[in-house]
């Protein structure tokens, strides 16, 4: 990746500044920015700190930092929704006059969230096209396919929960740097196992009406059957296989297989029904004798607490531990002593002394 990073570094050079730590040196900035492996790439602007999740390729690299580096906030007619609703998974628009100390507080969380999600402003002919009646200034989101949603009462709280509750399309991609997202995002996930083919296509498309009745209640994504093969295995699905359905509960950590004949999106609808009734059987993720299950359960476990409550937690086990013990050794110490032997005065045996 090395290469790919100097050569996107640049291309970029006075749009977009481009910085490496050596982090066995730097090691203050190393716990400062927790750093948990390499590479890692971050995001800097006005001093803040974001992760980077989009893809590590030049062509990745490089239109990331153009679109950072040009204005956080674009301009949409009415005209124009439908292509930005095909070229981004989810909107953003600011409905309202820009004079507004409202939009100010809409630009600090589009410049927060630049390069992630698409933010625009617009005119109430917008919110008009989307089917919506709203009282200026809003926010509105929206998503191909879904329900547009708006935000009234907009404080810089209320915008970033609204984005960070809405960050999701109503089918969304994975990838290797939105799985943990997707996966962590507190809900099951309708996996659309997607072969890159015509019948993957019919299947996405089916699936759209579902994923709007079951919103809430299930996150949709698909994922590349081909390049994700051998994670897709676990579940039983062979390589190369036709495009299928399954609900994975990463909380829980079981899973549903769609039956292969699902076709339409009334069917569809009717497996989501009897996943959630519990009509339908289940499969473990990981077997219930796998060591490795009860690990992902202590490592989510610790993950909540700080590099030093875990260290002092450790140091207190530690403690407690050594001090059992010493208790146990002390409790089970041999007070016992043999029987005198014979012709032995008694009070040369050890008990008398």
């Amino acid at each position: 990746m090395a290469a790919d990073y100097e050569e996107a570094a640049a291309e970029m050079k006075g749009l977009v500044n481009f910085g490496e730590i050596d982090c066995t040196k730097q090691g203050a900035l190393k716990k400062k920015y927790d750093i948990k492996g390499y590479p890692t790439l971050k995001f800097f602007r006005d001093g803040k700190m974001r992760d980077y999740r989009s893809g590590r390729s030049v062509e990745d690299l490089t239109s990331f930092a153009m679109s950072v580096s040009g204005d956080a906030i674009i301009d949409v007619a009415a005209e124009d929704i439908d292509g930005a609703l095909n070229s981004h998974p989810v909107l953003f628009i600011y409905i309202g006059e820009k004079d507004s100390s409202l939009y100010s507080i809409f630009e600090g969380s589009a410049k927060k969230f630049q390069g992630i999600h698409f933010f625009g402003s617009a005119t109430t002919s917008v919110s008009d096209k989307l089917g919506m009646t709203v009282t200026t200034p809003a926010v509105i989101f929206a998503t191909k396919g879904g329900k547009a949603k708006v935000l009234t009462e907009i404080t810089e709280e209320s915008l970033e929960s609204f984005i960070q509750k809405n960050r999701f399309a109503l089918i969304s991609e994975i990838n290797s740097y939105s799985f943990a997202d997707i996966r962590d995002n507190g809900k099951p996930v309708v996996l659309i196992v997607d072969q890159k083919n015509e019948d993957s296509k019919k299947l996405i498309d089916e699936t759209f009406s579902p994923a709007t009745t079951f919103e809430g209640l299930f996150l949709v994504a698909k994922v590349d059957g081909t390049r994700y093969g051998r994670y897709l295995n676990q579940f039983g699905i062979p390589p190369n296989g036709p495009p299928c359905l399954l609900v994975v509960d990463y909380e829980s950590e079981i899973y549903w297989s769609a039956p292969p004949k699902l076709k339409t999106s009334a069917e569809i609808e009717s497996w989501l029904e009897n996943v959630l009734s519990g009509a339908v059987s289940y499969n473990a993720i990981v077997p219930w004798y796998n060591p490795r299950r009860y690990m992902r359960k202590v490592s989510k476990f610790m993950s909540q607490f700080s590099q030093l409550q875990i260290t002092i937690m450790m140091v207190v086990s530690t403690l407690i531990g050594a001090a059992l013990l010493f208790f146990l050794f002390s409790w089970c110490e041999d007070d016992t002593y043999p029987m005198p032997t014979p012709g032995e005065p008694a009070e040369n045996h050890p008990k008398n002394e």
